[in-house]
This record gives C-alpha cells, sequence and structure tokens, in this order.
C-alpha cells in the first residue's frame, strides 16, 4: 500500500510539473501583433517583350526581348502592413504597397502616343521566419516569401488609363535591430532591413531586386 501511494505521488508531482512547464512554455512564447512602414528602391532585372502595354519587334517586324536595364530606371516603393508575430519566430503580414514604375529615358521617343506613366497598386501578404526572438534578442535576420498581388495603372496624356491585374512571388529576406523597448515588456519598436526579390511575375508587371527599409511597431492586444 505504501509503495502505491509513493507511486501515485511520483505521478502526481511529475504531472504538475508537466502542467507548470507547458504554463511557462505559453507565458514565453508570447503572441505579438504589430504595425509596419517601410518604403524603397527597385532595381529592374530579367527580360520583357513589352513596355506599358507595347511589344517590342525588332526591324524585320519579329517579337524580340529586351534586357530589364534598357526598358526601365530605378523605380521607388513605400508600404504600410499588419501582422502577428507567432511563438517568436513565425512572422505574418498583409498590407498594402505602392511602386511609382520609372521607364527609361532612351525608350520614351519610340511611344509614338507619348510614353506611358506605369504604377503598380498591389495587395502583399508576407509570410516569413526569424531566427532569433526579437523580445529577447536585439536583433534578428529573417528569410521568408513575398506575394503581391495588384493593378498596373498605364498613364497616356491623351488617351483614358488601363488597368491591367498581376502579381508576382518573391524572396523576402533582412534584419531586424531593437530601437526601443516598453517597460515591463509590452512593447517594442524596431529598425528593419525589408528586402525582397521579385523572380516571378505575370503580365507586364516589372520584376526587380527591392532594397529598402522601414520601422517596426510590436505590441501585445
Amino acid at each position: 500500500m505504501l509503495r502505491q501511494f509513493k507511486g501515485i505521488t511520483v505521478v502526481f508531482i511529475l504531472v504538475l510539473t508537466a502542467v507548470s512547464s507547458t504554463h511557462a512554455i505559453q507565458r514565453v512564447a508570447a503572441r505579438w501583433s504589430l504595425v509596419e512602414g517601410y518604403g524603397g528602391y527597385s532595381s529592374p532585372l530579367g527580360t520583357y517583350d513589352n513596355a506599358g502595354g507595347v511589344p517590342f519587334f525588332d526591324s524585320q517586324d519579329n517579337p524580340v526581348e529586351m534586357d530589364a536595364e534598357v526598358i526601365y530606371d530605378p523605380s521607388y516603393y513605400f508600404g504600410f502592413n499588419y501582422g502577428q508575430l507567432q511563438r517568436g519566430h513565425l512572422l505574418m503580414t498583409l498590407g498594402f504597397r505602392y511602386t511609382k514604375v520609372e521607364l527609361d529615358d532612351q525608350l520614351k521617343p519610340l511611344f509614338t502616343a507619348g510614353a506611358p506613366g506605369l504604377s503598380m497598386y498591389d495587395l502583399e501578404v508576407n509570410l516569413n521566419w526569424q531566427f532569433m526572438d526579437l523580445h529577447f534578442s536585439p536583433w534578428s535576420p529573417y528569410f521568408g516569401l513575398g506575394f503581391h498581388a495588384g493593378l498596373v495603372r498605364q498613364n497616356y496624356r491623351d488617351f483614358n488609363d488601363e488597368y491591367n491585374t498581376t502579381m508576382d512571388l518573391g524572396l523576402n529576406f533582412g534584419a531586424e535591430v531593437k530601437l526601443w523597448g516598453a517597460a515591463g515588456g509590452k512593447s517594442f519598436v524596431t529598425l528593419a532591413s525589408i528586402n525582397n526579390w521579385s523572380f516571378a511575375a505575370s503580365g507586364e508587371r516589372m520584376r526587380g531586386l527591392n532594397i529598402g527599409g522601414g520601422l517596426k511597431y510590436y505590441f501585445k492586444m
């Protein structure tokens, strides 16, 4: 009887220890909400068979592709996101991004009706993995995937604007450095390097290497 009682006591202690450990893990692995604002420059990459919906042809009227640096100049963009950081590492964000696409000056005379102004308006979804838990670490690199879907606007001076639906997929990479943390650990702010390589796109969308930065504010609900 005494042996059974000791056995039950040991099991009870183990259960309490497991429950306490689980509770401690839940407290450490907090869920954070965040808002971020960012901006930067996009360097065009790849080859294209058109610009602004106007196809390219050689001297014999055969379709041709041209390198990105001949068609586009570096462009600027900015965006705003809201998201959540799960268990200190998995960061998911949803937001809006605007890109002003710049055509190369040498290409503009080829448009008989005038070179269009090009802009991209996108919804963006990002899924990133932060290697360090920023609640405890002063900095963390990250890596992930970014998806954009929206409208490319072609703004012609003497004609109605045209809109085309496009999307792209890219690799996200960068790092965050903690700038400030509230007393009690309820919120903190980071300075982030926010970069993306757009390697696949549809339609008339410009692909590029996007290098930028921004601020992120993390807080507990």
